[in-house]
């Protein structure tokens, strides 16, 4: 008899210890899952954050659109791509007229606002493989791949058609946005400086003839 019930007591620990390490097990399993679950959220997190990083490193921080530092890498990634004799290339410098004296006079609260409404009818009426940069205080610049010089200045010139019909009702301004542009196209030889330098004489062209036109700029 002594020895049945020393084996059920035997029975006994050794059940309640198999129910204490099954517990353990759940247990350093529910703990492995929640780490498993913390992590990927720490991921996930880290890679919105990088993404977020990476998207404000491209953008102009006033209106979304390419900065100057991304603008440069896609027209010399463009430049390389013409240079191949993969597609032609163009390109469109415009500057809004007379925005100084929006600032002057309205104040830059209302000159980020014809910015803002500005940049959205470039994004909104641009091709759509164009890439549309603010590369200075008013300035801007739009990058036109497989497009000739009269195709885009075709473009440009739909989008200064439109620029005078951004709303500016609630805004304390007299007369209607408007804005001068120049347009080159690549050539054999063109790198991005000369490229730019040849959109800015057409843009310094459009200004010397009064303004709010666009002047194409011969190779």
């Amino acid at each position: 008899l002594a020895s049945v019930i020393a084996d059920a007591c035997t029975f006994e620990e050794l059940d309640d210890y198999r129910q204490r390490l099954e517990d353990l097990v759940a247990e350093r399993t529910a703990d492995l899952e929640q780490a498993s679950r913390e992590r990927e959220e720490l991921l996930a997190e880290l890679r919105r954050h990088t993404g977020l990083l990476e998207q404000q490193s491209r953008e102009d921080p006033l209106t979304g659109l390419a900065n100057r530092r991304y603008f440069d890498e896609q027209l010399a990634a463009a430049i390389d791509i013409a240079a191949a004799g993969g597609r032609s290339l163009a390109l469109a410098l415009i500057d809004l007229d007379h925005f100084k004296q929006v600032n002057d006079s309205a104040g830059h609260a209302v000159g980020d606002t014809v910015l803002l409404r500005f940049a959205a009818l470039l994004m909104q009426h641009a091709p759509i493989e164009a890439l549309v940069a603010r590369i200075g205080g008013e300035e801007f610049a739009v990058l036109l791949p497989g497009l000739s010089c009269d195709s885009a200045v075709a473009a440009v010139e739909l989008l200064r058609i439109r620029t005078p019909l951004i709303p500016i009702d609630d805004l304390p301004l007299r007369t209607p946005l408007r804005f001068s542009a120049g347009v080159c196209e690549w050539t054999v030889g063109d790198d991005a400086d000369s490229l730019l330098r040849r959109a800015d004489r057409g843009l310094y062209a459009a200004k010397a003839a009064g303004r709010d036109q666009v002047c194409a700029e011969p190779a």
